[in-house]
């Protein structure tokens, strides 16, 4: 019984640990975040501004479509898996998801370069947001990538390593765009600061999970069989929020 309950005692602290870790590193990244675009928006002027949140729309409408809810079939997949020790599994969840991940993006990302011309001037209408579109279309790998690691530190118990790693997002973002401003770009700046925050992130928690990965012992390997379970897990739970959200809009 006392064993029992110093491993609850042990398992709270640890959960406490992490929240508070994830709390102060998100309020952080809020706060720089707030700040840094009160400064942007304030240096570049409201229709350089308007340039860079257009620019924006056509990435975030693309990584609608790469994550299918396998960010939070691999939350409870990597979770249930360490908690039985079964960590070759921990790798093929990982790994399956990290190929499919970077796949979709990837492509998505590709033919979006290919179709950007058209994209501008029959779409949107707007030529002039070409050059910003050639940067902001690295949002559509470097995006679902920082969620899907993000994914896998919460279900390995660290949520406040995601929480570091979103930190790190802001400072680059707002760090990068205030010194492209002062070289006389304005909302090139801005998309390229957002830009470069989520290529940093993204790349640097990549390396920290597989890190993770390896101090099991393993490396992560793709398994159709844990791809096909995490998306009959996920694809409703994808489909139930993309149903909610134009519910919610129209």
């Amino acid at each position: 019984m006392s064993r029992c309950r110093g491993l609850i005692s042990k398992i709270g602290l640890r959960a406490a640990r992490e929240g508070f870790g994830l709390f102060v590193a998100n309020l952080l990244s809020t706060l720089i975040l707030a700040a840094g675009s009160i400064l942007i928006a304030r240096l570049i002027g409201a229709e350089e501004y308007g340039l860079y949140g257009l620019s924006l729309v056509v990435p975030a409408f693309m990584v609608m479509f790469v994550s299918l809810g396998l960010n939070s079939a691999v939350v409870r997949f990597t979770s249930a898996s360490l908690a039985r020790e079964e960590y070759e599994r921990i790798s093929e969840i990982y790994g399956s998801a990290l190929l499919f991940t970077v796949a979709c993006s990837g492509a998505l990302m590709l033919a979006g370069y290919g179709l950007l011309d058209m994209m501008v001037v029959y779409i949107l209408k707007r030529p002039e947001l070409a050059p910003l579109l050639r940067i902001s279309l690295l949002l559509v790998l470097t995006q679902p990538l920082m969620s899907l690691t993000g994914s896998f530190m919460n279900g390995m118990g660290s949520p406040s390593k995601m929480g570091l790693f979103s930190l790190l997002q802001s400072a680059v973002k707002v760090a990068v765009s205030l010194s492209l401003i002062t070289l006389g770009l304005k909302a090139k700046a801005a998309v390229s600061g957002h830009t470069a925050g989520y290529v940093v992130a993204s790349v640097a928690s990549l390396i920290y999970t597989l890190r993770m990965v390896g101090s099991l012992g393993l490396k992560p390997r793709a398994s159709v069989k844990a791809l096909r379970e995490m998306l009959e897990y996920g694809l409703p739970i994808y489909f139930a929020f993309l149903i909610g959200g134009v519910s919610v809009q129209y």
